[in-house]
């Protein structure tokens, strides 16, 4: 078979068809433009197949054809020029989805005559129908290309990827680390050297792709590093963590902090949209901080306190928080917005397991848990409080009750942590390491 590719303003448009076919075809004929910007696209996807070709060792000849759109002369020699592959005996298919209009309103008026068939790819829901006279095909789904050839068909090289092996070794470690420490390495007690040893940023993003691998998609990797080569230049791009799904390639940006000013956020928004045509034409991003926005009382928070919230949702970068205490909210966010239509979603997030965030609500119930265990009524959430209970032997000389509390390790490390927290962002965490460590243990 022959296929003719028509360059326009997507590689999207092009690369799945021929991906889809690869098999099937045996002369590929990318048609171009005489415009700069047209004939630098093309160059890549020349590029990108061929080199696609060779590495798998495929039966395709590339045959290339620059046109320009405004000479009807030479919009008839393409057409001359195509049907001289038929004249051999090949079945011919011609993708008209991105072609110039000039050029699809020709090639349809004089090869359909000859019985050349002709498709149009939906590359938002991945499928592509047959076009006839009469009307058109029922739409049929294309091949999802891997993340690895998604780049190598678009003429950029993948120069490292990072090993998927130490996020499955250290699974249980790494959700204990961040769901029952809060991503401190003073309470990590467990002998682990990869943890104590390994950068936080990389431990979450090992963490962060744990959570995701549980979704459907094609294709997933974490820490890719990419170099893409464009009219002379070349500049190297890192992705935390790609997902593939019906060829569209997403990512997620982790950064394991929450102090991020306004200023900071908004140039990481500018930046990931700057590389969006790196990832795929249609590629959504989420960018997740430490800072916890998983449920409608946070999320209103941060849209009241970060105006980049609005640019950045408009521009499909998905600013979010950590998903500690929120994985099943993040789970069910992660696949809306990459669409990924997981079957098991409800198992994975089940709508009860959604709550509201309510700080006063989770303090109130550390309160009188250990108003009780002590007997004494205070705020356990006074600094003055703490304080005094660091030094229960002076000041709790006779109490029994303080005594054997606080001779406890866990109890001793939730008021620690209690003691440092900033700001009411950071009580998810807290309750999370309450409730693990505190109620699970009595």
């Amino acid at each position: 078979m022959t296929l003719v590719s028509i360059v326009g303003d997507f590689y999207s448009n092009v690369l799945p068809i021929f991906y889809h076919f690869k098999d099937e075809i045996s002369n590929h004929i990318i048609i171009y433009d005489d415009y700069k910007q047209d004939t630098l696209q093309a160059k890549k996807i020349i590029q990108g197949t061929k080199d696609f070709i060779e590495k798998y060792n495929l039966p395709i000849v590339t045959h290339t054809k620059q046109i320009d759109e405004d000479s009807y002369v030479r919009l008839e020699s393409v057409s001359e020029y195509i049907l001289e592959f038929q004249a051999r005996g090949e079945a011919v298919l011609v993708n008209i989805t991105d072609g110039l209009a000039a050029v699809t309103f020709t090639l349809i008026n004089r090869l359909e005559p000859y019985g050349i068939k002709f498709l149009s790819y939906d590359r938002f829901d991945n499928t592509y129908t047959a076009l006839h006279p009469q009307g058109m095909t029922a739409p049929l789904k294309v091949t999802s290309i891997s993340i690895e050839d998604h780049f190598l068909l678009k003429n950029i090289e993948l120069k490292t990827r990072t090993s998927e092996e130490n996020a499955h070794i250290h699974e249980k470690d790494l959700k204990l680390f961040f769901e029952q420490c809060n991503s401190d390495k003073e309470f990590f007690e467990h002998k682990n050297s990869f943890i104590t040893q390994t950068p936080v940023g990389l431990l979450y993003e090992l963490y962060v792709f744990n959570l995701v691998k549980q979704l459907s998609y094609d294709d997933i990797a974490i820490g890719v590093k990419v170099q893409d080569n464009y009219d002379g230049d070349a500049f190297e791009n890192e992705f935390d963590i790609l997902v593939m799904k019906n060829n569209h390639l997403h990512m997620i940006e982790c950064k394991a902090r929450d102090d991020y000013e306004q200023s900071s956020v908004s140039s990481f928004i500018y930046k990931l949209d700057s590389v969006r045509s790196t990832l795929d034409d249609d590629a959504n991003m989420i960018f997740l901080t430490q800072d916890p926005v998983y449920d409608p009382f946070m999320d209103s928070e941060i849209k009241n306190r970060l105006s980049p919230y609005h640019r950045a949702n408009a521009r499909r970068v998905f600013l979010r928080g950590s998903p500690v205490g929120r994985v099943e909210r993040f789970l069910r966010d992660v696949d809306s917005i990459f669409s990924l239509e997981t079957e098991n979603i409800d198992e994975l997030s089940p709508i009860e397991m959604l709550p509201v965030t309510n700080t006063s609500e989770q303090k109130k119930r550390i309160n009188e848990h250990f108003q009780e265990r002590s007997g004494l009524k205070l705020n356990f959430f006074n600094r003055t409080v703490l304080s005094k209970l660091f030094n229960y032997k002076i000041v709790y000389m006779t109490d029994k009750k303080v005594h054997a509390m606080m001779k406890v390790s866990e109890v001793k490390i939730l008021f620690k942590k209690i003691s440092r927290m900033k700001d009411d962002a950071e009580m998810q965490v807290i309750y999370n390491y309450f409730v693990f460590n505190i109620l699970e243990t009595n």
